[in-house]
C-alpha cells in the first residue's frame, strides 16, 4: 500500500476492476454472480505524479477536511458519512460534510458528466487544484444499481484515496503477473474507449520510483485498496492466483498503516519527543512548493516548479520575476525543545539549458530566505500575496559570482517559530534586487525530474 501525492488540468486514469465473477465468492464480499455489469475503480491525480501515491500528496496530520455532495439523488448523504467515519477511528483526521452551496476540498458526484461506469477520486491533496467548487473531486457510479454492500466496498475505498492511499499492487514486494499488456489493452479499450491507454500504463503499470513513497512492509493481500482485476487480465499475485475480487472491510495493516501515517497526538503513532531524534532529515511537499510569475504585462502565473528559482529574465519581448514557495511537513516534529539547527540544503543546477546555461547570473544575484506570515491555498494565490512575509527574521543570501554553488541555510529561528506558533505557511525565495538577467536556480522539488538526492532538503539535528 501507498500513501501518499503548472497544473490546471489532471488527467483521468483508472485501474480496472469487475464486480463480476462467477466462480468464487469470498466471506464478507458481496460480488456474486449476480452481478453481470462492469464496473470500474479509478483516480484522477496532477499529471506529475505519475499514479504513485505519495508523501506530498499526504494531508497534514490533524486536518479536517470538508466534504460535500454535489447532489444526493439517490438518498445516501448518512450512508456516505459512515464511510469516511470509518477510516477516522484510525486516522488522525476528520471529514466534515458540509451543505452543498458550501465550499469543500473533496466534492462528490454521482455518475459525475455520465460516468457511470467509473469510480473515482483523486488522491489525497491532488483535489486542491480543483478550483471550481461545482465540479466533483470524487465520483460515485452506479450506486443507484449496486447494493448496500457493494457501495461499502467502493466507498471505504475512495476514501481511502482520498486519504492519500493507492493501489496495492503497486507495493515494492508485489509481484503482479498480467496475462499480457495487449489483453489489458483490449480489455481497456473495448469497456472505456475514451480513456487513452498510454494513460493507464503511465499510472497503473510502469515502475514506480523508490524515493517519496510510504509502505508497509509487505504487500497486503487483504487491504482494503486490493484492485478486483478481473481474471482475465491479471493471473497471479505472489504466487497467488487472483480470485477476481477486492476487499470490503479494513485490513488489520490497514488500520496500523493509516494510523501511522496520521499519528494520534494523544496517545497514539509517534507522540513521544524521543521519535522526534530520529526525524533528521524532511523532503518538500511537492505541492505547496509553487513557482510564482509576474510578468509586465500583468500575467500572474503560479504552479509547480520545474526547477526552484529566484529570477528575473526577459521571455520573449516580455520581462518579468519569479519567485518561489518552499513547503515542508514540519509537523513531523512536535517539540523544538531537542532540536540544535535546522539547515535548508538548496543544490544549485549544474544542467541548465536556459538562462546563458548556467544557474547563478547577474551582477548582484543576492536574495532573501523568507517566512511566508499567512496562509494561503493555491487556487487563490496571488502575487500581491507574496508580501505577505517577515522581515524581522528573513536570511540574506549574498552574490556569487561561481556558475553553481550549493547552499545549507541555518533556518533554525525560522522554521522553529513556524513549528512553535503553528504557522508553518512556508519558505519564500526572493532576489533583492530583481534586474532582468538576474538569477539563482536550483534542482526542482519533483523528484521525478531531478535528482532525488538534490531536492531541496530541511536537515534537523538534536542537542546531545
Amino acid at each position: 500500500m501507498r500513501n501518499v501525492l503548472f497544473i490546471f488540468a489532471a488527467m483521468l486514469v483508472f485501474s480496472l476492476s469487475s464486480c463480476n465473477n462467477d466462480e468464487q465468492q469470498g466471506m464478507g464480499n458481496p460480488y456474486g454472480s449476480e452481478t453481470e455489469k462492469p464496473h470500474f475503480h479509478g483516480v484522477k491525480q496532477a499529471p506529475e505524479t505519475k499514479g504513485v501515491a505519495q508523501r506530498d500528496k499526504m494531508w497534514a496530520n490533524g486536518t479536517v477536511i470538508t466534504v460535500k455532495l454535489l447532489e444526493d439523488p439517490f438518498n445516501l448523504q448518512q450512508e456516505i458519512i459512515s464511510y469516511a467515519q470509518e477510516w477516522e477511528q484510525y486516522a488522525n483526521i476528520s471529514f466534515r460534510f458540509v451543505g452543498a452551496d458550501e465550499n469543500a476540498l473533496v466534492r462528490i458526484g454521482f455518475n459525475w458528466n455520465d460516468e457511470r461506469y467509473v469510480t473515482w477520486s483523486y488522491t489525497g491533496t491532488d483535489c486542491k487544484y480543483v478550483r471550481d467548487q461545482a465540479e466533483a473531486t470524487a465520483n460515485f457510479a452506479d450506486f443507484d444499481l449496486l447494493s448496500a454492500a457493494e457501495r461499502r466496498c467502493a466507498g471505504l475505498r475512495l476514501f481511502g484515496q482520498v486519504l492519500g492511499l493507492e493501489l496495492e499492487h503497486r507495493h515494492i514486494t508485489a509481484n503482479p503477473e498480467w496475462r499480457s499488456l495487449t489483453r489489458v489493452e483490449d480489455y481497456w479499450t473495448g469497456n472505456i474507449s475514451d480513456i487513452p491507454w498510454n494513460a493507464l500504463t503511465q499510472y497503473v503499470f510502469d515502475p514506480i520510483s523508490a524515493y517519496n513513497y510510504e509502505s508497509t512492509e509487505n504487500y497486503d493481500p487483504y487491504s482494503i485498496m486490493v484492485w478486483p482485476f478481473p481474471l482475465s487480465v491479471l493471473r497471479y499475485i505472489n504466487g497467488e492466483v487472483n480470485t477476481g475480487r477486492g476487499n470490503c472491510e479494513l485490513s488489520e495493516t490497514d488500520k496500523a498503516f493509516i494510523a501511522r501515517l496520521y499519528p494520534d497526538g494523544e496517545g497514539g503513532g509517534d507522540d513521544g519527543d524521543d521519535e522526534d531524534d530520529n526525524i533528521t532529515e524532511i523532503r518538500p511537499i511537492r505541492q505547496r512548493c509553487v513557482q510564482c510569475y509576474m510578468l509586465n504585462s500583468g500575467f500572474e502565473q503560479f504552479g509547480p516548479d520545474s526547477q526552484v528559482e529566484a529570477v528575473a529574465w526577459t521571455w520573449g519581448s516580455v520581462s518579468g520575476e519569479v519567485r518561489q514557495i518552499l513547503s515542508f511537513d514540519l509537523s513531523q516534529i512536535k517539540s523544538t525543545s531537542k532540536v540544535d539547527k535546522i539547515t535548508l540544503k538548496l543544490f544549485s543546477h549544474r544542467s541548465m539549458t536556459i538562462y546563458h546555461n548556467r544557474a547563478n547570473n547577474g551582477t548582484n544575484n543576492a536574495f532573501y530566505v523568507q517566512q511566508i506570515s499567512a496562509p494561503w491555498e493555491l487556487e487563490t494565490l496571488t502575487w500581491r500575496f507574496l508580501s505577505s512575509v517577515r522581515t524581522d527574521n528573513r536570511i540574506r543570501i549574498p552574490h556569487t559570482n561561481e556558475a553553481a554553488l550549493d547552499l545549507e541555510i541555518d533556518v533554525t529561528d525560522m522554521a522553529k517559530n513556524m513549528i512553535d506558533n503553528n504557522c508553518n505557511y512556508g519558505f519564500l525565495l526572493q532576489l533583492e534586487n530583481p534586474v532582468i538577467y538576474t538569477s539563482r536556480v536550483f534542482y526542482t522539488s519533483n523528484e521525478d525530474i531531478s535528482d532525488p538526492a538534490k531536492v531541496p532538503i530541511l536537515n534537523i539535528t538534536y542537542k546531545q
